[in-house]
């Protein structure tokens, strides 16, 4: 089997697999990296030294934003014990992703950075008819 490098694309999912619990995630692409930054860069003044301007990235806003795009949805999140909805699923919304635990958050995070190299039927020595 011959084994191909995937670009990325908006339409991916990929899973993530805790327990019971199912994160639905697509890789990062570098243009919404771009995008998200300038969305949340602003002017911060002039440079006394250098008299160039510089600006501020509001990196809390923007990781909120990258997280927002990079999970697409999941299945099985729920609400702890001590939640006056102990149980029920948790909505998947840019807020309640940004209070996944940590480790999860930076575990989807390293896949969505990740290349994808799949397997194929598609033999490397075939000609393409």
């Amino acid at each position: 089997m011959a084994q191909f490098i995937e670009i990325v694309t908006d339409c991916e999912k990929n899973v993530y697999t805790a327990g019971e619990s199912k994160i639905y995630f697509r890789r990062i692409d570098q243009a919404v990296v771009r995008q998200l930054q300038k969305k949340w860069t602003t002017p911060a003044g002039i440079n006394r030294k250098t008299g160039q301007k510089e600006m501020k990235t509001n990196e809390d806003e923007w990781y909120k934003d990258m997280l927002d795009y990079v999970i697409i949805g999941w299945e099985g999140v729920k609400y702890p014990k001590n939640h006056p909805e102990a149980g029920k699923d948790v909505p998947c919304t840019r807020d309640t992703k940004c209070k996944l635990p940590s480790r999860i958050r930076e575990e989807i995070w390293e896949l969505a950075e990740s290349e994808s190299i799949v397997e194929s039927e598609i033999d490397e020595n075939e000609k393409k008819t």
